[in-house]
């Protein structure tokens, strides 16, 4: 956790791939606390599973010592911030899949951000895989506006590389630096089977894992 935290504090686009039990949430709270107190944003935007929303709160409420005020954001529910000046909103994946730039969740997170310097977690980033689905978007939209974004998880691969794609995209396009998944597939997919449409193989990955 230190080591992460050293790493991080420098760095506005960093992943955590941390394996389970190692501590990311602790980590992802004492590095945005961090910012917080040296002012550097005033809202801080948690997406993760909604199963693990009010786990989310109670661990903020433990570890993190400037007290936010905690907003969960609850699908099909309005929600509002309080006059504390930190706030920590948490967002549940699931409840942005429905629509791409709508939905009550979506643009219930959007008006508690407007105009506001904020930061962006997403926990269990490998859920954000797809690059078409309206959840990945979304969460890509906010975090394009973030002052500090990181991602985080313990399984950043779980059917092929193709996997890293779209929370790459998500915490900075420029990481990889592709225009397109189609281009990214392109250049480290091989492509086989029917019609040319199945992933046989994986091609130049030694790059990859170098970029």
């Amino acid at each position: 956790q230190r080591q992460a935290l050293d790493f991080a504090y420098g760095v506005d686009r960093h992943a955590f791939f941390m394996e389970m039990g190692t501590g990311k949430t602790k980590t992802s709270i004492d590095l945005m606390t961090a910012h917080m107190l040296a002012g550097r944003f005033g809202t801080w935007v948690v997406f993760c599973p909604n199963s693990v929303r009010h786990n989310w709160a109670r661990e903020i409420e433990a570890h993190c010592p400037v007290s936010p005020g905690v907003v969960v954001v609850e699908s099909g529910k309005k929600a509002k911030t309080d006059d504390n000046p930190l706030q920590v909103i948490i967002v549940g994946l699931e409840s942005l899949s429905s629509k791409y730039r709508g939905g009550t969740a979506y643009q219930t997170l959007v008006d508690l951000i407007g105009g506001k310097k904020y930061a962006v977690t997403v926990d269990e980033s490998h859920l954000c895989k797809n690059h078409d689905a309206n959840r990945s978007r979304n969460v890509r939209d906010i975090a394009s506006g973030a002052v500090v974004c990181n991602i985080m998880t313990g399984s950043p691969v779980t059917q092929g590389l193709l996997d890293l794609y779209m929370p790459f995209e998500i915490l900075d396009p420029q990481i990889l630096g592709f225009g397109s998944f189609f281009a990214f597939k392109n250049r480290y997919a091989i492509m086989g089977g029917y019609e040319n449409r199945e992933v046989i193989g994986y091609q130049n990955q030694d790059e990859l894992m170098t970029t």
